[in-house]
């Protein structure tokens, strides 16, 4: 899993950062707080999920399923990270 994490980075940072050139359109700033906004909904995600596990008493279900949608919300979030990345322009 973490091969296949490192491996899904590297391909994001060769293709968005390098290759589309986004790191002309960053400021240090602007990159050292935009992971919160995704660690903000994958911490409510899991407290959230975790009460749902709790009450229904269905863990392997339900955990699966959260891993699913948090992947699912984690990669519309990359995806519209670096399509508003491709149309903006600091000045």
């Amino acid at each position: 899993m973490a091969l296949l994490l490192f491996l899904s980075h590297g391909i994001s940072f060769l293709f968005n950062y390098v290759g589309r050139k986004e790191y002309l359109n960053t400021t240090p700033m602007k990159q050292m707080f935009q992971p919160y906004s995704r660690l903000i909904i994958l911490h409510v995600t899991i407290i959230l999920g975790s009460f749902f596990v709790i009450g229904l008493r269905q863990p392997v279900f339900l955990v699966a399923l959260l891993v699913i949608l948090k992947t699912a919300v984690d990669l519309f979030f990359h995806l519209r990270e670096h399509a508003r990345a491709a149309t903006t322009t600091i000045v």
